[in-house]
């Protein structure tokens, strides 16, 4: 005989031995100890809580969609529950079969991300009622899915919670609005526009701007694309500051080289060819080519330092006239 309960820390159902009636037992999934009910008999397990009613999706899109499918009309617009952005006409798409979320199929994890699918491994919602808007990953958080990646959140992970629905991400998953399907202020940020894909959501009281080589919205103030990684400010374009830097230093490299030709090679010859290397080096962390200054300025300073050791051998020698 095995004793039947659920944990009252996370929700899990346990099968516990009978010798273990009344005594403290730990959740092998949220590590909450407890004191396992004793008496006679199996103690009567009581039935969970039906799952919260999910809301009808946004765009009026059916409840019945095929597993895979390529997104028409009626799912175009929808916001993927596993990056937050926007499903087009005509992508690749993977529907969760028990709450009709939708996912790129590349962002589908095996699992749904929606904290009210009924499939969803997540504890109950009441489990995590008061947490905080941000924290590090303790037991009762630990395990949860990423509403944004769809893996497993660890132990001391930094979290942020959506103080909405309660819905777990990594910190760097979240995009500053919650991608949960069920979320109240979801559907606040959903703006219908009648027949057709719906416009993606944003935040009303931050100005945004769409991105000049992706168009994805981001905000105005932003210098670069979090999503496809351009510098949006052309002050930072083609490597920002550092890449400017690495610039100055190639014309100085150029400048030493034609220099040390007419006089002290020997001093400007070795700073030509520093400058020119360390110019170099700053452009390929960058991901960016080579300076032609700063490799001019290198050769330069290698014969300038050829020049100099020559004059000098040939006023030991004596054989040489300058």
């Amino acid at each position: 005989m095995s004793l039947n309960m659920a944990c009252p820390g996370c929700g899990a159902k346990l099968a516990l031995d009978d010798a273990l009636a009344g005594r403290t037992v730990r959740c092998p999934r949220c590590q909450v100890s407890f004191q396992a009910p004793g008496g006679q008999g199996v103690p009567e397990v009581p039935s969970p809580a039906p799952p919260p009613s999910r809301p009808t999706p946004p765009g009026g899109v059916p409840a019945q969609l095929p597993a895979t499918m390529m997104a028409n009309r009626m799912v175009a617009g929808r916001i993927c529950a596993g990056c937050s952005t926007p499903i087009q006409l005509g992508q690749p798409v993977q529907n969760c079969l028990s709450c009709m979320t939708s996912y790129h199929q590349g962002c589908w994890r095996g699992a749904c991300a929606n904290a009210a699918c009924p499939s969803h491994p997540n504890p109950p919602r009441e489990v995590a009622a008061q947490l905080p808007a941000t924290m590090m990953a303790n037991r009762m958080v630990a395990g949860r899915i990423c509403a944004g990646c769809s893996t497993p959140i660890q132990l001391g992970q930094p979290v942020q919670n959506c103080i909405s629905c309660m819905t777990s991400y990594h910190q760097g998953c979240w995009r500053g609005a919650c991608a949960n399907a069920a979320c109240p202020t979801r559907a606040t940020m959903l703006t219908p526009s009648g027949p057709g894909p719906q416009q993606p959501f944003h935040d009303p009281s931050r100005a945004t701007r769409p991105c000049q080589f992706c168009g994805e919205v981001v905000d105005a103030a932003a210098i670069k694309c979090r999503f496809c990684n351009e510098w949006l400010d052309e002050k930072m374009r083609g490597g920002g500051p550092q890449a400017a830097a690495a610039k100055k230093l190639a014309t100085e490299s150029l400048i030493a080289g034609l220099v040390g030709l007419v006089c002290c090679g020997i001093i400007l010859g070795p700073f030509a060819i520093s400058k020119g290397n360390k110019s170099n080096g700053m452009l390929t962390e960058l991901g960016q080519p080579t300076d032609g200054r700063a490799t001019a300025g290198v050769v330069l300073g290698w014969i300038d330092v050829a020049f100099f050791i020559i004059f000098v051998l040939a006023k030991m020698g004596g054989g040489l006239r300058f």
